[in-house]
């Protein structure tokens, strides 16, 4: 078995997972993906955006807890109506084919724990549910998404019974093909696209550019928490592809996020480590890959067969 091949998928998940679920809880984003990316215009403006937050009920999060990086937010309608937007990611290059049908299994079962939790009256509608599909490997998208595409059609009398249901997908190759689209999100300084933009980058070249790109427009940005966070994420993510690129943050300064960025870092090499110790990599080979020492990684070895 090829092990480079084997080993893309954890760590490539593990750098873009957490940052993106970070970037899609916060309103501002998420309104920029509805406003730049959603073809959903007519739900946009139903949409109060500034009412974007996560829902303060305990059995949504238990029922997402197997997919702990995607992202369920609760929008409130302009009529004062409750909507839900759900975002999974899929970073795998070989994505599930049946993302599709546990897309739809998430949205049953929300509106399950609804009725069961008594959200949702005897007499009341369901809620809307904006699914959404973020695809960040850099081919082209393989499985359907439409549902009635995975089911069998052997007789014309059945398909009025096959059930209606599609996703919106965003993926990384269709950002590549429409850089023009991106460029004229980013003049009219769409946060999100400039974030995309460098992330679909294809060399250092092309890297350094949209880093500039998002620097500018993040330094545009009045929120200082927001403009700390994109720039240590872009530091990181830089540091991750081997990239030489400079940035110049303004409100935070670019030696406190390389100190903050150190320790993050270190605690992530950490976290690459022990998942790479599960699959019996050897300690070597995750050294190489972690730049963490041999010796931190050995002592990781023994923690983890003294638990097991």
């Amino acid at each position: 078995m090829d092990n480079k091949k084997n080993n893309k998928q954890p760590i490539d998940h593990h750098i873009h997972d957490k940052t993106l679920k970070e970037l899609f809880t916060r309103p501002e984003i998420v309104r920029d993906f509805l406003i730049g990316f959603a073809d959903e215009q007519e739900f946009i403006a139903d949409t109060d955006l500034s009412s974007i937050h996560t829902p303060n009920k305990s059995y949504i999060t238990e029922l997402f807890q197997e997919r702990e990086n995607d992202v369920v937010l609760e929008i409130t309608l302009k009529n004062g109506d409750c909507a839900y937007l759900l975002i999974f990611f899929e970073f795998q290059s070989s994505p599930d084919r049946f993302i599709t049908l546990r897309i739809l299994t998430y949205i049953l079962l929300l509106y399950q724990e609804l009725i069961t939790h008594k959200e949702i009256k005897a007499d009341d509608l369901l809620p809307p549910v904006f699914p959404v599909l973020i695809y960040t490997d850099k081919d082209n998208l393989t499985a359907p998404i439409h549902i009635e595409d995975l089911i069998a059609k052997p007789y014309k009398r059945l398909m009025n019974y096959l059930p209606k249901f599609e996703i919106f997908k965003l993926t990384f190759k269709e950002l590549q093909d429409e850089a023009d689209k991106l460029d004229g999100l980013i003049k009219n300084e769409n946060m999100l696209a400039a974030i995309l933009s460098f992330l679909v980058a294809k060399d250092e070249i092309e890297g350094q550019k949209k880093a500039k790109l998002l620097q500018d427009t993040i330094n545009k940005n009045p929120d200082i928490a927001m403009r700390k966070f994109i720039g240590f994420w872009l530091k990181g993510y830089s540091n991750y592809k081997k990239w030489n690129i400079k940035i110049d943050i303004n409100e935070g300064g670019v030696a406190m996020i390389d100190t903050v960025f150190e320790q993050v870092a270190q605690k992530r090499n950490l976290e690459i480590a022990k998942k790479l110790l599960a699959i019996n990599m050897p300690v070597e080979q995750i050294a190489q890959i972690t730049e963490l020492p041999v010796e931190e990684i050995q002592k990781l070895m023994s923690e983890k067969q003294e638990l097991d």
